[in-house]
């Protein structure tokens, strides 16, 4: 039953009421009193504007891009998910390069493919053909000696892809907010 300050004030005389504008009161919650507290209570959150999902199986909470890929792998297997990402959903595309980018390894680019993400974000990608590594110190220059991987070498193509945040991170929001 919803209550107001007077009543809440008669069934408990030392709440202070100073913070309250209203309340629920439930006798017991032996004769079910308490789903009809539970369900008045919903109902005055979304009086207030709160949007409940009661079809969600997963939850997901955060997560940023991780958390997107696992909610697009588990909804295209039948899931029913619901992601709150407060940080992620308040990110929007930058028109130009903030600085961050990924380096995709193959295992990174295959799982963009079972996402079915890959389409569309591979015309912004660059590939990795060659990898230089080498010793030095500062003022001596670096090493005679040095590793060198070259794409050539192997059967997959390129040994990764370069991806700059603002299309990885549109291509997951766009999936998402798509997904089942």
């Amino acid at each position: 039953k919803e209550v107001n300050l007077d009543e809440m004030a008669s069934i408990e005389p030392t709440i202070n009421l100073k913070n309250f504008k209203g309340g629920f009161y439930t006798k017991s919650d032996m004769s079910g009193d308490i789903h009809k507290f539970t369900k008045s209570l919903a109902d005055a959150c979304q009086k207030k504007g709160v949007k409940f999902n009661y079809d969600t199986e997963i939850l997901i909470v955060g997560g940023g891009l991780i958390g997107s890929a696992m909610a697009i792998a588990l909804s295209s297997i039948g899931f029913d998910i619901t992601v709150v990402d407060r940080q992620f959903n308040q990110l929007k595309k930058a028109d130009i390069f903030d600085g961050r980018a990924y380096a995709l390894s193959h295992a990174s680019v295959r799982m963009l493919k079972a996402l079915g993400l890959w389409d569309s974000v591979k015309k912004n990608t660059q590939p990795i053909l060659d990898i230089k590594v080498s010793d030095g110190r500062v003022g001596e220059g670096a090493s005679d000696w040095f590793l060198h991987f070259d794409h050539q070498e192997l059967e997959e193509g390129p040994m990764g892809h370069l991806i700059e945040d603002r299309y990885i991170r549109e291509a997951f929001k766009a999936s998402t907010s798509t997904s089942k």
